[in-house]
């Protein structure tokens, strides 16, 4: 424990940032205590003590102090000045323009805003072509949109999605509702492990953190310190 020891003699002379930075950097790649202390302590040792720590304090000399009541006396001043002024101009304030949300579109689609119309068109970038519908295309012959509507409904209530990518998998799958369903419950699959994975990796920084704080206490405590901190983290 000589190099914990040797980082314990400069806690009082460090911040304990510091020591923290130094320390996590090589915690962070696998290293016992042990090791990552003494490595920390070189660090913090071949940089020196943090300017603050020594005594820098000085009188001022008069000639400067008398500058420096000058000033504030004059910010003083100003800071009146500016209190009975006259407001600035400001530019006319315009309320945020409420939009809803934009709607999911075929491949080769873009749903754009009209702030004339206030309402979203859509723009083909194949054929560079704009109108105002959503655009449903590739029903079959002898399917009615009524019947499309009937479908689109169903797979709303049954999926929670929007008209509009309930219509998008419909496409994709040639309008066979069963097919169009099973994409979306991929598509769904794969956001909830996505989302598993992000909240299972905030939770090992959150432990990592945890650990490194313990650590650091204890250095400054006298306490006993665990070894391999960084697999009990993983």
């Amino acid at each position: 424990m000589e190099a914990v020891n040797n980082l314990l003699s400069m806690v009082e002379g460090v911040q304990i940032n510091q020591v923290e930075y130094c320390l996590s950097r090589y915690l962070e790649q696998g290293m016992t205590l042990e090791t990552a202390a003494g490595l920390a302590f070189n660090d913090l040792e071949s940089t020196g003590r943090p300017a603050g720590q020594q005594n820098t304090q000085s009188a001022i000399p008069s000639t400067a102090a008398a500058a420096a009541g000058a000033s504030e006396e004059n910010a003083e001043e100003e800071e009146e000045e500016m209190e009975f002024a006259d407001p600035p101009d400001l530019p006319e304030l315009h309320p945020q323009e409420r939009r809803p949300p934009i709607p999911v579109t075929p491949e080769g689609w873009k749903a754009c805003w009209c702030r004339e119309s206030k309402q979203y068109y859509y723009w083909n970038r194949i054929r560079n072509t704009t109108q105002w519908e959503w655009p449903l295309e590739g029903v079959p012959d002898d399917m009615s949109i009524a019947m499309v509507d009937k479908m689109v409904h169903e797979m709303t209530n049954a999926a929670g999605v929007t008209e509009f990518k309930a219509k998008v998998k419909l496409m994709l799958t040639g309008f066979d509702m069963q097919a169009a369903m099973r994409l979306i419950q991929e598509e769904q699959q794969r956001m909830q492990q996505v989302s598993v994975r992000g909240i299972l990796g905030l939770q090992t920084i959150y432990n990592y953190f945890l650990l490194i704080r313990s650590c650091l206490r204890a250095l400054v405590e006298g306490a006993p310190i665990p070894q391999n901190t960084h697999a009990q983290a993983l």
